[in-house]
C-alpha cells in the first residue's frame, strides 16, 4: 500500500554512489491501516534521519568530505551522507549531458515529479508538492531554505519509475531526452514519457508519450552501447497481467529510417548463483552458472572489466585475492542468454 516508500534506486556517477531513500513507512491514510504506526510525516525535512533523502557515498563506502552537510570526523551518519532532501519516494536516477543528475519522485495524490538533483537542495516534501503553485504552499515556498522546483510535475499522477538519458540518437525526436517509465495513473500513465531538454539540460522544451496504454505498467529502461533502448513491464505483480511481463527493445531500422520495437526472446529464467556474498576470508568465489558454454566477465561497479574467462563447466571457483574491496558485477553470457548478478 502507499505507506511503504522505499525509493531504492542506485546510480554510480562522478566516481560516487547516489542512493535514493523514500520517506519509509509514513502511512498517509492511517485510518485504513490501524496496525501500522503512522510515523512522522516530516522526516524528509529532518537532516538527522535517512528518510526522504538522496545520499552520496564514496565508492569504498566512506563519507565524501564535500557533501553539503558533512563534518569531521565524517562518520556514516545521515547528515554526513545526505546530498539532497525533501523527497517522498524517488525511484529514478540518471546522469545526463554535462553530468547533471535527474530524478523522478512519486507524489501523493498529484504532482509526480522529474527534476535535477543538486547539492544541498530541499525538494519540499511534505511541505511542497511539485511547483509552488497553491495557496497552501505559499508560506513554505517563501520560507523554506534551498528549495528546488522540478522540471516537470504530473497531475493526474503517472507514477514515474525508472528513467534513462538518451544523448545522440538516429531518431531525431529522441535526442537529448530523458525517458521516464510510468506505472499507473488511471487513464494517464502506463507509457514512456520522452522529455526533451534544452542544450543546457536545465529546461524541458518538449514531451511526448510512447506506447500509451499498449504494454501496461512500464517499470524500468536502459540504453545499450549500440543505442538500443530496452524497457521492462511489471503487470503480473499488480494483478493485471496485460500481455504478461516482458522485456522489449526499441531499435532503429536504417533502411526504413524508423524505430522498430521487438520482444527480447532470450531465455533468462535460469538462476546464476554467486557465493559467499560478500566473500569470505579466503577470497574464493563459488559460481553455479545456468550453462556450461559461454563467457564470464567480472567488472567493477563503474564498468571496468577485471577478468574475462571462458566457461566450459557449470560450476567454477574464482580466486578474488587480487581484487580491491568494493562492489563487483559477475556477468555470464552464452549464445542464448545474459545473466548478471
Amino acid at each position: 500500500f502507499s505507506g511503504y516508500h522505499d525509493g531504492g534506486k542506485m546510480l554510480i556517477a562522478d566516481n560516487h554512489i547516489f542512493l535514493t531513500v523514500g520517506d519509509a513507512r509514513q502511512v498517509e491514510n492511517p485510518e485504513d491501516h490501524p496496525y501500522i504506526n503512522p510515523g512522522d510525516p516530516y522526516l524528509p525535512q529532518n537532516l538527522d534521519v535517512y528518510s526522504g533523502k538522496i545520499l552520496r557515498i564514496n565508492m569504498d563506502g566512506s563519507v565524501p568530505a564535500d557533501n553539503p552537510f558533512a563534518k569531521a570526523p565524517y562518520d556514516r551518519s545521515p547528515r554526513n551522507l545526505i546530498w539532497s532532501y525533501g523527497h517522498r519516494n524517488p525511484q529514478g536516477l540518471v546522469v545526463g549531458n554535462g553530468n547533471k543528475i535527474y530524478y523522478t519522485d512519486h507524489g501523493k495524490d498529484f504532482d509526480d515529479e522529474c527534476g535535477i538533483v543538486e547539492k544541498g537542495k530541499n525538494y519540499g516534501w511534505p511541505l511542497i508538492e511539485g511547483f509552488c503553485d497553491s495557496a497552501d504552499e505559499s508560506v513554505s515556498c517563501d520560507t523554506i531554505q534551498n528549495h528546488k522546483e522540478p522540471l516537470r510535475s504530473w497531475t493526474p499522477n503517472v507514477a514515474p519509475s525508472g528513467m534513462e538519458y538518451v544523448g545522440d540518437s538516429p531518431v531525431g525526436e529522441f535526442r537529448n531526452s530523458i525517458f521516464v517509465a510510468t506505472l499507473t495513473g488511471d487513464d494517464y500513465g502506463k507509457h514512456i514519457a520522452v522529455l526533451t531538454l534544452n542544450e543546457a539540460g536545465d529546461q524541458l522544451i518538449g514531451e511526448r508519450k510512447l506506447f500509451y496504454q499498449e504494454f501496461g505498467r512500464i517499470r524500468d529502461l536502459c540504453v545499450s552501447p549500440a543505442g538500443d533502448i530496452y524497457f521492462l513491464t511489471t503487470n503480473t505483480t499488480w494483478g493485471n497481467p496485460i500481455n504478461g511481463d516482458m522485456i522489449m527493445k526499441i531499435s532503429y531500422d536504417s533502411v526504413k529510417s524508423t524505430p522498430v520495437i521487438t520482444s527480447v526472446s532470450e531465455d533468462i529464467a535460469e538462476t546464476m548463483l554467486v557465493y559467499p556474498n560478500p566473500t569470505s576470508l579466503d577470497k574464493k568465489i563459488q559460481l553455479k552458472l545456468p550453462g556450461s558454454n559461454g563467457l564470464l566477465f567480472i567488472s567493477t561497479a563503474s564498468g571496468l572489466i577485471k577478468n574475462k574467462l571462458n566457461v566450459n563447466n557449470r560450476e567454477m571457483v574464482i580466486d578474488a585475492g587480487g581484487y580491491s574491496p568494493g562492489l563487483y558485477f559477475v556477468c555470464y553470457q552464452s549464445s542464448g542468454s545474459v545473466n548478471i548478478i
